[in-house]
């Protein structure tokens, strides 16, 4: 980091570790809250480059574009349909490949109404299951058509340590008044 003066540099010089796991898509769903598309494409595009390879990084942008429509839009679920994600070709595997957990995850979101039933169908796929839960339940937790209906208990206990349930309440916090709705 001492060596680099831009985020195109960064990757340059990171070029070849570059994964087709899923960490560029977890740290995607909060990248949607940017209220400026291009920016928030970019943004979600270098975040990725830096630690994934190229396909993995566009799955990144297309589950930040998501939760940029979801948040911003407003845009109910049926009108998700032009992301590549949504024609990939995919049969269920246990992989956490980035796309085939990106597909997993939208299929989790799309098919469910309720943040338990997207939970559950996220951990029934097997694989990597905490990276699509997180990118399920986060656009969840974004949507107007998405209720969260989870049980107290799951929040009663969750650990509460330097980065347990109240740092995550106030980094939620902090993000939705940073980045308010823009319509």
């Amino acid at each position: 980091l001492e060596r680099v003066n831009s985020g195109n540099e960064l990757i340059e010089a990171v070029k070849d570790n570059k994964s087709s796991k899923c960490g560029a898509l977890m740290r995607a769903v909060p990248i949607g809250l940017i209220p400026y598309y291009d920016q928030m494409h970019d943004y979600a595009l270098q975040q990725a480059l830096l630690t994934h390879n190229k396909k993995a990084s566009e799955f990144a942008t297309e589950i930040a574009g998501i939760a940029y429509a979801l948040y911003h839009l407003r845009r109910p679920k049926r009108l998700l349909g032009g992301y590549t994600i949504t024609n990939y070709e995919w049969e269920v595997e246990k992989t956490s490949e980035s796309y085939d957990v990106a597909k997993a995850a939208f299929i989790c979101f799309m098919n469910n109404n309720k943040m338990s039933e997207i939970l559950k169908q996220a951990i029934s796929f097997g694989g990597d299951t905490d990276s699509i839960a997180a990118v399920a339940c986060g656009w969840g937790s974004l949507s107007v058509e998405v209720e969260n209906d989870l049980p107290q208990n799951l929040y009663d206990n969750l650990e509460n340590g330097k980065y347990g349930l109240n740092f995550l309440k106030e980094l939620d916090q902090k993000l939705f008044d940073r980045f308010p709705r823009r319509y």
